[in-house]
């Protein structure tokens, strides 16, 4: 349990560090020092810091909780040259980039669950935790002229280290349940899309649905990331704290790319099948996965997608896994990773460009992602959205799938299906509730399809 003299003292060490340094740097700080006292996942519950990230990638075994706020920019979607430009001397200085990317432009006509996000956001946090292992690293990042008013920097600090001592509580129930669209809907929607992949160029497009939760507390989304962090071992976590009423949360078992140095690695997640009752009935579902013609013809789209496009980015592109299960706690998939060594010269900004977003989320060909505008009568916003860090010798994208939205007392789910030539509307649509089953208490909510 985190106590209000460890904070203090956390406090007081990261203060006289950042009065050391000062003089030898002219506009930032960075300091590194590491800590034991300080409950990992304690600071992730309990922090009232208004600007919050928590990061964790299977495929790195780390985590990263950033806290406060020290710089940040916002951007168009697609003003990557732009964002480029600004940020790449603070990625040079060897700072993170905490970064959002919403899935496409918002449609004003639609809701406005999003449009307190721009199209792109990146943030240098205040304070940055890393964890490797049982290792806790922490990193401040504050400018020189913060540093050089004790005023400043003791309220610099104390919002980045902010707590609440008081236990929360994150028992919920559900009042109301909505779905968008209805299932009759739903079916309308796949069967024109069908027709276009018989009429047209059109070979895979992912339909999306959103489900509201009316709940009875506010925490609901903190329930569901504690739930994650305990049952998800096997896939990524990205909680962001929005402002005060409004937080987003993905558990994807999917990275957009992770890049050390000039390796890059990329997944390919696409055909879904359930968990077993049995060891037996879960080999049964895979093996039947595995040959199922329509699953791994969409599986094949992405693969192929990735090839081609990093072919244009890298010396050379290999696959080192080829469609092998991807056993989570309530799902299976069909997975193969992409690994490519970066030609010179190519930044995390091009391969956002390039890799954003996959046929996994969007569709075959990739200028067809404009026809979901014109089926989901919803913004998607950071669903399937890019969602992680850049900094210069590391950086990490989530594909931000299985994610939710929590609005005051109202929690938005997201899920997705490929829509595909053999797609059949109904068994799509037990897909979106198996997928919902993968990632959120779904005992505890009740839903009954």
């Amino acid at each position: 349990m985190i106590t209000l003299d460890a904070i203090t003292q956390l406090g007081s060490s990261i203060k006289e560090k950042l009065f050391s340094e000062l003089g030898s740097h002219d506009e930032l700080i960075r300091i590194e020092i590491p800590i034991s006292k300080i409950l990992f996942h304690d600071l992730l519950f309990c922090s009232k810091a208004s600007t919050l990230f928590y990061l964790k990638n299977v495929s790195s075994n780390e985590e990263r909780l950033a806290l406060g706020l020290c710089k940040s920019w916002e951007y168009k979607c697609e003003d990557y040259q732009f964002s480029e430009k600004d940020l790449s001397p603070y990625i040079e200085m060897g700072v993170p980039l905490y970064s959002s990317v919403l899935f496409q432009s918002l449609d004003k006509n639609k809701d406005d669950l999003w449009n307190s996000l721009a199209g792109m956001t990146y943030v240098i946090p205040a304070i940055e935790l890393i964890k490797l292992e049982n290792k806790i690293t922490l990193r401040c990042f504050c400018p020189v002229s913060v540093i050089k008013n004790q005023e400043n920097l003791d309220a610099y600090i104390s919002a980045a280290l902010a707590v609440d001592l008081e236990p929360i509580t994150t028992e919920f129930s559900i009042t109301n349940q909505t779905m968008t669209p209805d299932y009759e809907n739903w079916e309308s929607s796949i069967n024109k899309i069908l027709e276009l992949i018989k009429t047209s160029s059109l070979k895979k497009l992912i339909l999306a649905r959103k489900t509201t939760f009316e709940v009875t507390n506010k925490n609901a989304i903190i329930a569901l990331l504690k739930e994650g962090l305990s049952k998800e071992k096997g896939s990524n976590i990205y909680y962001q704290k929005i402002n005060s009423s409004k937080a987003f949360l993905a558990i994807t078992p999917e990275n957009l790319f992770v890049r050390k140095e000039t390796i890059i690695t990329c997944d390919a997640i696409a055909g879904t099948t359930n968990i077993g009752k049995t060891d037996s009935q879960t080999t049964d579902l895979a093996s039947t996965l595995l040959s199922n013609k329509k699953n791994c013809a969409e599986h094949d789209v992405v693969v192929d997608y990735l090839n081609t496009e990093l072919s244009s980015l890298c010396d050379s592109v290999t696959l080192v896994k080829e469609k092998e299960i991807l056993k989570l706690s309530y799902i299976q998939h069909i997975h193969s990773v992409v690994q490519g060594v970066l030609k010179e010269g190519v930044t995390d900004f091009d391969l956002l460009q390039v890799l954003h977003p996959t046929p996994a989320t969007g569709g075959s060909p990739k200028d067809t992602i404009k026809l979901i505008k014109e089926f989901e009568s919803f913004n998607r916003g950071l669903y399937a959205g890019a969602i992680g860090i850049i900094s210069k010798d590391y950086s990490a994208f989530l594909v931000g799938i299985r994610s939710c939205l929590m609005q005051d007392m109202n929690l938005h789910v997201f899920s997705g299906a490929g829509i595909v030539n053999d797609s059949n509307p109904l068994e799509e649509w037990e897909e979106l509730n198996i997928k919902m089953k993968s990632y959120i208490t779904y005992d505890n909510l009740n839903i009954n399809e």
